[in-house]
């Protein structure tokens, strides 16, 4: 095997076909490394915006509790 791969690489015929080989192998290599990281970015934004609306959905209903206590506090002081 390493004997026909050695014949390979001195046969001037099969020089271009190796090189474009090798050069599909690291251009598929880098595709792989370059999706890893947009899935890994994109992951993490969307934990983020998960968390973003935990947050804001717990202001949010925190907030109304306390203007509805309020209301109900001033409908008491006014006797409505």
């Amino acid at each position: 095997m390493l004997h026909s791969v050695k014949r390979l690489l001195r046969n001037r015929k099969a020089g271009p076909l190796i090189e474009e080989g090798m050069l599909l192998g690291i251009s598929i290599v880098t595709l792989t490394v370059i999706i890893s990281v947009i899935y890994g970015l994109l992951g993490s934004v969307g934990d983020a915006m998960t968390k973003m609306e935990s947050s804001f959905g717990d202001f949010w209903g925190t907030a109304l509790s306390k203007m509805h206590e309020v209301a109900n506090n001033l409908r008491q002081a006014l006797h409505v």
